[in-house]
């Protein structure tokens, strides 16, 4: 699922991409809806990972998207780095050229780590 969001976002303007790399920024911090995403029954999550989860969903960017249905379906969670590790990373082509989203933490992050 996850490289069929990737492939997807790549091409979300035309064939080659976006334009411009500040066009492409835009694409990658657009805030979506993470509302219709749902604990899967069986998944339990740490105090950690329900407090990562909602500050991801309250900003909801192409990697947040990622990272919170990840965690709570369950995934990753025999991958080192977990559902970081999956989701970070993400590209979109810029003139037919991979450029990497650059995602600062979420607001609210630092909440969780205390």
């Amino acid at each position: 699922m996850t490289l069929a969001m990737l492939s997807g976002l790549g091409c979300a303007s035309h064939q080659v991409g976006y334009r411009s790399v500040a066009e492409a920024e835009v694409a990658c911090a657009a805030s979506n809806d993470c509302s219709d995403l749902s604990l899967k029954p069986g998944v339990k999550l740490s105090i950690w990972d329900e407090c990562r989860a909602e500050a991801l969903r309250r900003r909801c960017n192409f990697e947040d998207r990622c990272i919170v249905e990840c965690l709570l379906n369950g995934e990753a969670q025999n991958t080192g780095g977990g559902c970081w590790h999956v989701c970070a990373n993400t590209f979109v082509k810029v003139r037919g050229k991979l450029h990497e989203c650059e995602t600062p933490d979420a607001p609210g992050l630092d909440a969780c780590r205390s």
